[in-house]
């Protein structure tokens, strides 16, 4: 323990299914959260997930990345206030690419849409402020898969 920074770790081994359970809670200052990973060492794959609290601002951080071969995906649900808003991209090892997409409620008729897109050095992002009723993140994502096919 060094000042105010202080954790306590906790975690769990299980050997015969090839997985395990890493759980510790960090404190730093006024800043707490608690972070749990699973991990299947055959797939490759774990599940973070982080709640961090600073004074009245709070919000929870959830993401589960599959490592296949070449690629994985991160999703993320921030809450802040009355606002939260899903994050989501995909990573392609190699290709040195990704997409991500975010998507911000705004009310009940509106949100915004922000993709940021980098190929090697070069990156550039796109928002938009979409009316209810239009593609959301995910169908736009579905939309231009289908599209490229």
């Amino acid at each position: 323990m060094k000042g105010q920074q202080s954790y306590e770790e906790r975690k769990t081994v299980l050997k015969g299914e090839m997985s395990y359970e890493y759980c510790e809670t960090v404190m730093k200052g006024q800043q707490s959260y608690e972070e749990c990973r699973t991990v299947l060492k055959g797939e490759m794959s774990y599940e973070y997930c982080e709640t961090v609290m600073k004074g009245q601002q709070s919000y929870e951080y959830c993401e589960t990345v599959l490592k296949g071969e070449l690629s994985y995906e991160e999703c993320k649900t921030v809450m802040k206030g009355q606002q939260s808003y899903e994050e989501c991209r995909t990573v392609m090892k190699g290709q040195m690419s990704y997409e991500y997409c975010e998507t911000v409620l705004k009310g009940e008729l509106s949100y915004e849409e922000c993709k940021t897109v980098m190929k090697g050095q070069q990156s550039y992002e796109e928002c938009k402020t979409v009316l209810k009723g239009e593609l959301s993140c995910e169908e736009y994502k579905s939309h231009k898969r289908s599209t490229e096919l």
